[in-house]
């Protein structure tokens, strides 16, 4: 498999919703967030790939990113 082509199937990984999370009651959309997060820093943890482990903490960052500005300005 191509790089591009995995970090793709990754990146979406840590986007789309999975069955377990829809079934976990998420309180606010910045929890939401900072679960992303934790998914994309967790499967970055198990990337041997220097290259795709930087993209997945790259997304984290911008998902706690996204957390913090949902906490101060909300919707």
């Amino acid at each position: 498999m191509a790089a591009a082509d995995l970090v793709g199937r990754l990146l979406a990984g840590c986007v789309r919703h999975r069955a377990d999370e829809l079934a976990t009651a998420v309180t606010s959309t910045a929890e939401e967030y900072r679960a992303k997060a934790r998914e994309c820093e967790e499967r970055a943890a198990q990337m041997p790939d220097s290259y795709v482990k930087e993209q997945l903490l790259e997304l984290a960052k911008k998902w706690r990113t996204m957390a913090a500005y949902e906490e101060k300005h909300g919707r």
